[in-house]
């Protein structure tokens, strides 16, 4: 996952449309899928310029009704598909710089060459030029109608992203002939080549950034899978891939963190500022000054490896980072941005080591990241193996005189969404925040990956 540092600027007036695809003939698992699509659509916005426009976020039955509806509003619109997942969030720098150099697109999606079926537009995720679909007479996108007709002859890359059926590019030859065609998306390519327009594959980096998994493949099957975390039943690899990495998050220690390392608490001083075992953000307590004399630190997380990490940084002499991570006995479990922080020969990689200076310079640079680390060592800090969705209850009962809970996004993640979604998830935030002393300071993300600052203030 590539580190992002600079905001996105919605300057090409985009949209995003979660839609029901018609591949997907099962009501439950279309809600859930709809909700979980919808949580990475709203993940964008968390990389909005301030003062600048957000990109607004749709649903739509269809992609045909989501068009109609949004064309004329938004220039450029992406579809995705319930089932459609983001992995890294800076895919949204990447279909900018897309549109900003292809002036001349229809649309932009995963082509598919079905040889005697012709060609195939899939539906997971597309991006559409409003302008030019508008232009192009407003086309239906194509179905699964099983048809011959006269479309257009098309050229295609020799190689392909994988198999026989996946080109790198298709260009069109200017001539027509009848073809038999049966795979959706067929007309956008046949409107596309009679207006003159382009249908651009998306590129490698594209495609590393995110993923679809197939809801409509053995759908009953799937859902239980989810509901119960087994892969029990199900065949296809995405699915089988989405239940392994959920199940293993709950071992996984993030090295690094993935947000702003910036409390947001400045201007205010606590007896108390508790926060998640994650990354290096607990030294911002220090760097900030956000504690009164005596006051303390709590490091609470659900994995106990990740509380016995900063325990260890805590109880460590050393001021090499580099030679903590080494010695800390599980290190195996590190992650950091979706990435590893060791190579085969165990050596660091790069990635882990380019990032680490970012979260160093976040601190003003090395010596002063130090200086704060030390600082930290002569604070009183309490270690809390404790889990606040599931159990509240603990964390609150160790916020003591003024205090500050930053609860990071452990309401908004993969784990959530996917296993309550966003609408149950966030009864479960709320009955968190009702066990929170009156006075509490609360700063994080909520279910649909908002940021929440507030102070818990009770009715005597």
């Amino acid at each position: 996952m590539n580190i992002i540092t600079e905001p996105f600027v919605n300057d090409i007036n985009l949209a995003i449309c979660v839609f029901q695809p018609d591949t997907l003939q099962h009501d439950e698992l279309t809600n859930r899928m709809m909700e979980y699509t919808t949580f990475y659509a709203l993940r964008f916005n968390q990389l909005i310029k301030e003062g600048t426009s957000p990109i607004d976020i749709y649903h739509a039955e269809t992609i045909e009704s989501g068009l109609h509806d949004l064309a004329d509003k938004h220039d450029h619109i992406i579809l995705m598909a319930a089932g459609a997942r983001i992995l890294d969030m800076s895919i949204i720098f990447d279909i900018k710089s897309i549109i900003e150099n292809n002036d001349n697109y229809l649309a932009a999606a995963h082509i598919l060459d079905w040889k005697a079926n012709w060609y195939e537009l899939h539906h997971q995720f597309i991006l559409v030029n409003s302008k030019k679909w508008i232009a192009a007479g407003s086309p239906n996108y194509g179905g699964w109608d099983s048809k011959i007709e006269e479309l257009p002859e098309v050229d295609r890359s020799v190689e392909n992203f994988h198999d026989d059926y996946t080109p790198l590019w298709i260009k069109f030859k200017g001539t027509y002939t009848t073809q038999h065609h049966q795979k959706q998306g067929w007309n956008f390519i046949n409107k596309a080549a009679r207006n003159n327009y382009d249908i651009i594959n998306w590129e490698q980096s594209i495609r590393s950034k995110r993923t679809y998994y197939y809801p409509e493949d053995h759908s009953q099957e799937f859902l239980e899978s989810i509901k119960t975390l087994t892969v029990a039943g199900i065949t296809n690899p995405n699915q089988k891939n989405l239940i392994s990495q959920c199940k293993s998050i709950a071992n996984q220690i993030w090295l690094l963190n993935s947000e702003n390392m910036d409390l947001e608490l400045t201007g205010e001083n606590f007896d108390t500022v508790a926060l998640p075992a994650a990354g290096f953000k607990f030294l911002d307590v220090i760097k900030s000054g956000l504690l009164e004399e005596n006051g303390k630190i709590v490091i609470y997380d659900f994995n106990e490896k990740s509380v016995n990490w900063i325990k260890y940084i805590y109880n460590n002499p050393s001021l090499s980072i580099e030679d903590l991570v080494r010695t800390y006995e599980h290190r195996e479990t590190f992650k950091f941005f979706g990435n590893k922080v060791f190579s085969k020969d165990g050596i660091f990689t790069k990635e882990f080591v380019d990032s680490l200076a970012v979260t160093q310079n976040f601190f003003g640079g090395k010596a002063k990241f130090l200086e704060y680390l030390e600082i930290f060592r002569k604070t009183n800090v309490e270690f809390l193996h404790t889990d606040i969705i599931g159990a509240p209850e603990t964390l609150a009962n160790s916020l003591t005189g003024a205090a500050a809970i930053n609860i990071s996004n452990i309401f908004c993640t993969d784990f959530s969404n996917l296993v309550w979604g966003m609408t149950e998830t966030t009864k479960k935030l709320k009955s968190f925040i009702s066990l929170l002393p009156s006075g509490t300071t609360v700063v994080g993300q909520d279910s649909y990956c908002r940021p929440i600052k507030k102070k818990i203030v009770k009715e005597l």
